[in-house]
């Protein structure tokens, strides 16, 4: 079994591993299977945020 939702898992906060951005973004769903994840970016006084997916290898979990 694999630990991958303990900080990968629907509802987690994560970062963008290259630093560029700032923003903290929430996963909406978690494909552990295919590592990919669809994730909600959302910047400070935005109503909306803006959804991409990734792959794992380029996300950090947030700590904060």
């Amino acid at each position: 079994m694999s630990n991958l939702g303990r900080y990968y898992g629907r509802g987690k906060k994560v970062k963008l591993r290259d630093g560029s951005d700032r923003m903290v973004g929430t996963i909406e769903f978690a494909d552990h299977k295919n590592d990919l994840y669809h994730i909600t970016w959302k910047r400070p006084g935005d109503r909306r945020g803006n959804m991409s997916s990734h792959s794992r290898l380029a996300l950090i979990p947030h700590r904060g």
